[in-house]
């Protein structure tokens, strides 16, 4: 697993392969989903040190990420095919999107919309592992001028 948050030089490639996928989860489906895939390669490096990433951070970061957006929800999957052959999937298990969000874009974000998503991964040293994680939007206040 990549060490803190100090690597660069990983190159992604993004790509909208459909705007038609429907994902489960559990009971609920969501239709009409924009895919959106990420190759990602290179070797990166910790810019603080300039010492390369090793064989394992490389493995962890490289690989193939798939991102589902449903209108008016945001994202609702994510899949990571690490390079070093393990998985992690990132599914939507709740939202509250206020109505006034704008329900036509694909990543609504309004103050007070969160997301709950379970993280899986298997393959990776982390089998059996479940992380819960909730996002939210909330306002940026300025900084006082002094």
């Amino acid at each position: 697993m990549v060490s803190g948050g100090n690597f660069v030089g990983w190159v992604g490639v993004v790509s909208v392969v459909s705007m038609s996928e429907t994902i489960v989860i559990g009971e609920q489906a969501y239709y009409n989903c924009v895919k959106v895939v990420t190759e990602i390669s290179g070797t990166g490096y910790n810019y603080r040190d300039l010492v390369e990433a090793t064989p394992e951070e490389n493995g962890f970061v490289t690989g193939t990420r798939e991102i589902w957006f449903a209108e008016g929800v945001g994202i609702v999957k994510v899949v990571y095919s690490h390079g070093n052959g393990s998985t992690t999937t990132i599914d939507l298990v709740s939202h509250d999107v206020a109505a006034g969000s704008n329900l036509q874009n694909y990543m609504p974000l309004m103050d007070g919309n969160t997301w709950t998503y379970e993280w899986t991964n298997v393959n990776g040293g982390y089998d059996g592992i479940s992380l819960e994680e909730t996002w939210s939007v909330g306002v940026q206040l300025p900084v006082p001028q002094q």
